[in-house]
């Protein structure tokens, strides 16, 4: 929806600023435009008091046009200003439901395929949750900044305080449904592990 609004307002400006050059360019009519000196025959030429009233009316036809160009030119300020403050501010939303694949980098094949994660919180931060078999296997916080995503996995395994699995996952937006990056594995039973993953929205947006 924002890249669409975006085309629209690029558009907008586009056709503005051609309808700004159009008017500075325009020329004067007949009826604004001042008579040269010498070009009247006999008695019609014009006298001091009808050349000082011509002139004032060529100036006025002038400054007649300022107003149009003040107005344009806000008008293009305007919707460049609200076009380049949509694209700074725009932020990927995470929260919801997302399908996980990893793999892991001496491997050529995804070892979890379209496990079950929940974002909630909100754009920013919040509590990210891996599921097994409808449970949840390790969770904790993720933070947004811009398109990038951080999250830390852990689990537990009662009473101990401490977690025998602590899980890394930095990636970035491609699109609105899509998240790929890299994650990290370190756990008291098994050699520390890496690799890459990739999120899909579920549903997409």
């Amino acid at each position: 929806m924002i890249k669409k609004q975006q085309k629209w307002i690029a558009m907008f400006v586009a056709l503005t600023f051609m309808w700004l050059l159009h008017v500075s360019a325009m020329p004067l009519s007949a009826a604004q435009a001042k008579p040269q000196p010498g070009n009247s025959q006999g008695s019609d030429q014009p006298g001091v008091v009808e050349e000082v009233a011509l002139d004032a009316g060529f100036h006025m036809s002038r400054r007649n046009a300022l107003p149009y160009v003040i107005v344009g030119v806000g008008v293009v300020a305007a919707a460049a200003i609200i076009l380049f403050s949509g694209i700074l501010k725009q932020m990927y939303d995470i929260q919801g439901n997302w399908l996980f694949s990893w793999k892991r980098d001496q491997d050529n094949y995804w070892w979890g395929q379209n496990e079950r994660m929940t974002f909630t919180g909100s754009k920013t931060s919040g509590n990210a949750a891996l599921y097994s078999n409808g449970t949840i296997e390790r969770q904790g916080p993720y933070t947004i900044s811009k398109k990038n995503m951080q999250a830390v996995l852990e689990r537990y395994q009662p009473p101990s305080p401490t977690p025998y699995i602590h899980m890394t996952l930095s990636g970035s937006f491609q699109d609105n449904n899509t998240i790929t990056g890299t994650w990290d594995e370190t756990g008291q039973f098994h050699e520390p592990m890496a690799g890459t993953f990739e999120l899909k929205r579920d549903p997409p947006q």
